[in-house]
């Protein structure tokens, strides 16, 4: 179980029980749009403003949250 990774954090866990607890409330479009819109903003060869935002000093752990969140999206 990925709670038991040696790296475990609390903080990426909690978005990525987010990420498990949105995906049971869309349907496949909604799946797919928020989706779309994380990876966006994951991407960091062309950085969104939102990490940036999230953290002003720390974008890198802004992204992580958000990975972690599209991970509890996609996972199975």
């Amino acid at each position: 179980m990925w709670t038991e990774a040696e790296n475990f954090d609390y903080e990426q866990a909690g978005a990525r029980m987010l990420g498990n607890d949105i995906k049971a409330l869309l349907d496949e479009q909604g799946h797919a749009k928020v989706a779309a819109i994380l990876i966006d903003k994951i991407d960091e060869e062309f950085p969104s403003t939102l990490p940036q935002e999230m953290f002003e000093h720390n974008a890198s752990k802004a992204r992580a949250l958000l990975a972690a969140l599209y991970a509890g999206l996609t996972e199975r």
